[in-house]
């Protein structure tokens, strides 16, 4: 223990004489500070170590000191080390952002210093003490020279400001605000001002400040400088010309007076607001020159003018910040809408700004898109309501001939007599036809209304569609007691590019109409009539008028509306969907061309339709010189693939198909098909009725794979058997190789049709016959 006190207290001496020498150097370092200016007090702590330092020598050599007192010896020298590194850390840092600060200052220095020999004048102030360090420039005042503070540079300066600052309290303008500045971060400080020159001339003038602390003292130091900036105001005064092109007018309002900023023009616009005066009341120009042309709604309402009176806007600016009101003003007896802006700039000095805008063309477009909003809206309600009675006329319409077909099948289930049974059989027949050929119209219509109809247009003959609907409808109208003609009158151009399907429908669409309401002992009467022929084209007018009950002119202006029927005594009683006329219609217009009627109740109905297509060559025509009878097959010598997943539909085919007498056999997927193909041999099947849906493998997937083959069995024809049948189907089908389609349902003369003319090499009419 003894031997521990002395090794503490000789180990306190050796660390104290180590601190005497820091703290040496340590005077010195800080003295370059120069943040000390009394440098004797430096000494006090050391002659204090120095005397800690021959206390403990006192101690060890002369004293029997104990434990105690060895470690306090001890640990005050510890404490004092320790001190010394923080004091040390702390001062490494203060050198650092001292000989920082000194090189900002020094650089900030030079380069006002260059800034100087282009300024009209320059300054260095101490802010801190109020005087100016030193000054420079071109343009100084006497008053420049003499001034020792920036207190008195101001107060000379400010006689000859002519335009004050948009800010009167700018921190430019006193010691104060621009260390309030300094002190809040910001660095840089400038304003422009309008101000007379020491030479007498008048100009713009930039007044930049940059602050920075002074090192050593620490007092904030401004570095101004004043430049002409004339350049630079024009620059602004060119790019608010530009803009003011959007305002009748710009102006300043100070005190109730107002002052026009914006370039005079050198014609007014119509209906501009623009002060005629460039100066003036603003109260009487809102009374005098703004109420007058004031309305609303387009009717004269000069009271509006108090909502733009000084004591309105003020009240607003005071609550809210911001002001900002539409008007509408009349001249010469035309609307025109502007908008007031206003801005305050100091609302303490009553000094606000004033735009005022024509708002014009922006009113007209937003009326516009209201108006075609609201159209929309209407038209969506009507799109509503038509759904609503579609959803009521197809639920009627559907449940019609499916309460026919359900009845006289569960008749027929319960008859035993075979003549019952065929009439039965007979009404179920006319009820499917008129169901599908409700689901037909549905389609086509749908087709219609969401723009997916495309005219397939080729080259047609017009005079056999004319013979087609004479033949169709020849012995209808002869059983009805109806007299039915059908002429062309000097059609010269028959050959022409349309889409003959659709053209057929609508003649089909029409004389239909004509022979359901002209009762017996009428007449219905179809002509084409080629009306001119020029630049290639021909155009054509297509009459049918019957003597029927004809239509009264409320249910005339609504024919062409899908579901519209005529609910009179005398047509009520004739069954149609309501959506033939509808699609007839369209088709026409469609085609670019124009249907118009003539009827009256008790008087008949003619349907008069001008169409225009482009003329073609009667070679050009297809199978134009080929026999329209159907090439005469054994139909027992082919045999014939049907693929289908559905079970029924494969057994209704086969039964077809067997009752004409070709040998059938089943898949049922596309994939079976295309084994059964492959383990065949060439000549095996005649050819293959595929439907398109399938899983497993789908009919157009099938088709291409069997055309793929390496051999004769690639050319093996097929057709596809699908209910799918709209454009963009067809589209599929023959992009994957099939020869055509029959459309589901499909009639066994139909399908034999067709499937005759796929095995003799014909090409089938890629549409389903209507």
């Amino acid at each position: 223990m003894e031997i521990l006190k002395y090794v503490m207290i000789f180990l306190g001496s050796a660390l104290m004489v180590v601190n005497i020498l820091r703290y040496f150097r340590f005077t010195r370092r800080i003295g370059r500070l120069r943040v000390v200016r009394n440098k004797m007090l430096l000494f006090v702590p050391l002659m204090l170590l120095i005397f800690f330092l021959l206390g403990y020598i006192a101690v060890g050599v002369f004293g029997s000191p104990d434990l105690i007192v060895a470690g306090i010896l001890f640990g005050g020298s510890v404490f004092v080390f320790l001190l010394m590194a923080i004091i040390y850390l702390i001062v490494d840092r203060v050198i650092e952002n001292d000989a920082a600060l000194t090189a900002r200052y020094s650089d900030l220095k030079s380069s006002l210093e260059a800034l100087t020999h282009d300024s009209l004048a320059a300054f260095t102030v101490d802010l801190t003490k109020d005087v100016i360090e030193e000054r420079a420039g071109l343009d100084l005042y006497e008053s420049d020279r003499t001034a020792k503070s920036y207190s008195e540079l101001l107060a000379a300066r400010r006689p000859f400001l002519i335009a004050k600052p948009y800010e009167t309290d700018s921190a430019l303008f006193t010691c104060g605000g621009l260390i309030s500045c300094f002190r809040d971060g910001k660095v840089n400080v400038s304003e422009i001002v309008l101000a007379r020159r020491s030479s007498g001339s008048a100009g713009f003038v930039k007044l930049d400040a940059t602050l920075a602390e002074q090192p050593g003292t620490g007092d904030v130091i401004a570095f101004i400088t004043e430049r002409p900036c004339d350049v630079e105001v024009v620059d602004r005064l060119v790019l608010s010309f530009i803009l003011s092109d959007q305002y009748d007018m710009i102006a300043y309002i100070e005190g109730g007076e107002y002052t026009v900023l914006s370039r005079d023009e050198i014609m007014r616009r119509p209906g501009s607001l623009r002060a005629e005066a460039r100066s003036g009341h603003y109260g009487e120009y809102i009374e005098g020159f703004v109420a007058p042309r004031l309305a609303v709604d387009g009717e004269p309402a000069p009271e509006e003018a108090r909502k733009l009176l000084p004591e309105t806007a003020a009240a607003e600016l005071a609550e809210h910040g911001s002001y900002e009101l539409s008007v509408e003003c009349i001249e010469n007896g035309k609307s025109y809408y502007k908008q007031f802006i206003f801005f305050p700039v100091n609302r303490d000095a009553d000094y606000y700004l004033l735009f005022i805008k024509d708002t014009t063309e922006l009113h007209r477009e937003r009326t516009e898109q209201n108006e075609k909003l609201r159209q929309a809206l209407e038209a969506a309600r009507r799109a509503n309501k038509s759904k609503t009675m579609f959803f009521s006329n197809i639920s009627h319409d559907i449940r019609t001939p499916m309460n026919a077909i359900i009845g006289f099948a569960e008749a027929a289930r319960r008859t035993e007599e075979p003549e019952r049974v065929r009439e039965y059989l007979e009404k179920i027949n006319v009820s499917g036809e008129y169901l599908l050929s409700l689901i037909n119209d549905v389609l086509e219509l749908s087709r219609i209304e969401s723009g997916k109809l495309e005219l397939l247009n080729a080259p047609a003959d017009l005079n056999k569609s004319m013979r087609e609907v004479s033949d169709i409808f020849g012995e209808q109208m002869r059983k009805k007691g109806v007299d039915y003609s059908v002429e062309t009158e000097g059609v010269e151009h028959p050959f022409v590019l349309c889409d003959r399907v659709r053209f057929d429908r609508v003649l089909l669409n029409l004389v239909s109409n004509a022979y359901k309401f002209t009762p017996e002992g009428g007449s219905v009467r179809v002509t084409l009539t080629e009306t001119s022929a020029a630049d290639g084209r021909a155009s054509f007018t297509v009459r049918v008028k019957d003597t029927g009950v004809g239509m009264t002119t409320e249910f005339a202006a609504k024919i062409f509306e899908a579901f519209s029927r005529d609910r009179s005594a005398d047509a009520g009683n004739v069954q149609g969907t309501g959506l033939g006329m509808s699609i007839t219609k369209n088709i026409v217009d469609l085609m670019g061309g124009r249907i118009a009627i003539d009827t009256a109740p008790g008087k008949g109905t003619e349907f008069i339709i001008d169409l225009s297509f482009p003329i073609v060559s009667e070679s050009e025509i297809p199978g134009r010189h080929a026999a329209d009878d159907e090439v005469a097959i054994v139909p027992s010598e082919h045999r014939i693939l049907i693929v289908d997943d559905n079970q029924i539909n494969r057994e209704i085919a086969k039964l077809v198909l067997e009752d004409k007498g070709f040998s059938t056999e089943e898949a049922e997927n596309g994939r079976e098909a295309v084994e059964a193909v492959k383990s065949a041999p060439a000549g095996y099947f005649s050819m293959i009725l595929m439907d398109v849906q399938m899983p497993v493998m789908t009919g157009p997937e099938a088709a291409k794979e069997i055309r793929s083959l390496p051999d004769p069995r690639a050319d093996i024809p097929i057709v596809a058997a699908t209910a799918n049948v709209f454009d963009e189907d067809i589209r599929v089908i023959k992009a994957s190789g099939m020869n055509g389609y029959i459309a589901k349902p499909f009639t066994p003369d139909e399908m034999s049709r067709k499937i005759v003319l796929a095995i003799t090499g014909g090409k089938p009419d890629p549409r389903p016959l209507d």
